[in-house]
């Protein structure tokens, strides 16, 4: 067969439901024969997979196409975790079925189409797909079970933490398969549906933990959309640390002009062996200091990581430092945790457009997958629905530069909306020193 015949047959691969069925046992069966130490498979598994399809069914199969299907199951579970954790739905465990009302139906139809496969029948194969996924959706104390890259020696490696108090397989899949309250909340917030997050925080039964964090994303999206008078009067001197943190990253952002206060509050908050170590506190003073362009003293509070925000500001960190190799082993630390999450693929996006290149194609890809299973936001298409995005706007001088045309409108846009670009901080800075060149010589 033809090169060209080999890649349309890749590309329009399909999936028959006896394929998906023997992809689920196989898979299982790895689980079983202990091949998923933590959240990834061994090539052995993965490669068994695609030679049992080939030969069973006469079709063109290999290990990409297993890790991409194993992908879309991740996605179906995190979705019929999110069902079962909504109020209105039942989960009945001899049919593995989730079933609601006609009335809970249409309305969730209305706003969630993605739901439809998973309600008011059988989901096929529950059990299998519950073993091989529930590791890689596992949050909490096995979202901690690796450490960041080590800076000092180069080690690229995760390390796993002391594993005397690990919980029994058992244990830690059914955690895993909890329902993610926060879900949906989150994965607004990092894709730039600040109004969405805000406007659909309003979540019963949370546990005290999830409604802190659940206020501190409703406080950031107020931030994010220039709301800061609001988080600074709303969040009183009795809240907590992570909401005093958000408070003051609405104090630095408010005031520019007297940022030294809030700098040394922070710092001082930093030094305190009681909340030093809050992983919110340490990811305000990481993006308070980016923003200082102060990255080193900003790795010093998010080097250790700790939570996939974490994670992915130091991406972006390394990214400003131009040390895309530092940036490429703390994405390998979040594709370690979880492959699919929101962060570990913008992560995974921001890396491949700072690198450019060909990589420029999967940083699109990647934006375009999210465009497709989510609203469409100024983050994720860089400013098609949102003309006033500052990521577009210095776009737009840039590329007005390279092309040889004026860019002046654009860059004096720029200033004026988000004066505290880096753009705009350069560009300023820029033409302080031509300033004071011209005036040595005159």
């Amino acid at each position: 067969m033809g090169k060209e015949n080999k890649e349309r047959t890749s590309k329009q691969f399909r999936w028959t439901k006896p394929m998906k069925h023997l992809f689920l046992e196989i898979l299982a069966e790895e689980v079983k024969r202990g091949n998923k130490p933590f959240n990834t498979f061994k090539a052995v598994s993965i490669n068994r997979v695609a030679e049992a399809i080939s030969e069973r069914f006469q079709v063109q199969y290999d290990a990409k196409h297993v890790e991409n299907h194993l992908r879309t199951v991740k996605n179906q579970w995190q979705i019929i975790c999110t069902i079962r954790g909504e109020s209105g739905f039942v989960w009945d465990d001899n049919m593995k079925m989730i079933t609601c009302d006609r009335a809970i139906y249409d309305a969730v139809m209305m706003a969630h189409k993605k739901y439809e496969p998973f309600l008011n029948k059988s989901i096929d194969h529950y059990d299998e797909m519950a073993l091989v996924v529930c590791k890689d959706m596992a949050t909490g104390s096995f979202a901690g079970t690796f450490t960041n890259v080590n800076l000092d020696d180069g080690n690229q490696d995760s390390v796993p933490i002391d594993y005397d108090n690990e919980k029994t397989e058992e244990s830690q899949m059914a955690a895993a398969a909890a329902p993610d309250h926060l879900f949906h909340l989150r994965n607004n917030f990092y894709l730039g549906s600040f109004q969405a997050a805000i406007n659909n925080s309003d979540l019963p039964n949370l546990s005290p933990d999830d409604a802190v964090e659940r206020d501190c994303l409703v406080y950031r999206s107020y931030i994010a959309l220039g709301s800061y008078q609001l988080v600074i009067n709303e969040i009183d001197s009795a809240a907590t640390t992570p909401l005093q943190a958000v408070k003051l990253l609405a104090l630095y952002l408010s005031n520019p002009h007297d940022k030294e206060s809030t700098i040394a509050s922070l710092k001082e908050w930093l030094a305190d062996p009681a909340i030093g170590s809050n992983a919110i506190l340490r990811l305000i003073a990481g993006i308070v200091f980016m923003h200082e362009e102060d990255y080193i003293e900003a790795l010093k509070h998010t080097n250790a990581g700790g939570t996939m925000e974490l994670h992915a500001l130091n991406v972006q960190i390394f990214i400003k430092m131009h040390r895309s190799d530092y940036a490429e082993r703390q994405l390998r630390v979040m594709q370690q945790i979880d492959e699919d999450h929101t962060l570990t693929q913008l992560a995974n996006a921001w890396l491949n457009l700072a690198v450019g290149g060909s990589k420029i194609q999967e940083a699109y890809l990647i934006f375009q997958d999210f465009s497709e299973k989510y609203p469409m936001t100024g983050l994720i298409l860089n400013g098609k629905a949102d003309a006033k995005d500052p990521e577009t706007l210095a776009n737009l001088v840039v590329c007005g530069l390279h092309l040889g045309k004026s860019s002046s409108r654009y860059l004096s846009q720029l200033k004026l909306t988000h004066p505290e670009h880096i753009l705009v901080k350069r560009a300023s800075s820029a033409e302080d020193s031509f300033e004071r060149a011209v005036q040595s010589v005159a």
